[in-house]
């Protein structure tokens, strides 16, 4: 009898368990490239399995590691294409590889890009 108390209180666990599961959906940043020279203009894709009215958040990591926000816009489709109003010049981008991050509705993706 005390074996199967047992087992009916471990299923209870593993069932309320998944009940307070959250749902996370998914989110994905497409670069079009993932190598830029000077002059080029960052072009990317944003893809949302669902429209929720929020703000998608866009970070960059710099080639020392330095992350800061660099874009926020407001999702109307489930897949947005941006392209950066100004190339990327020498002045401001120093060579080597960044990170871009996509942060939506509690989800998040990544991908690289180098400017050589």
């Amino acid at each position: 009898m005390r074996q199967y108390l047992l087992v009916i209180l471990g299923m209870g666990i593993i069932f309320s368990g998944n009940a307070f599961a959250q749902y996370s959906q998914d989110v994905e940043i497409m670069i079009s490239s993932s190598s830029y020279s000077y002059g080029d203009k960052l072009d990317y894709n944003i893809i949302v399995e669902e429209i929720t009215g929020e703000d998608a958040i866009i970070f960059i990591t710099d080639t020392i590691g330095n992350k800061s926000q660099l874009f926020s816009i407001q999702i109307y489709e489930k897949e947005s294409r941006v392209i950066a109003p100004f190339a990327f010049d020498s002045i401001i981008w120093r060579e080597g590889t960044y990170q871009l991050e996509l942060q939506y509705a509690g989800a998040s993706s990544t991908t690289e890009f180098t400017i050589e």
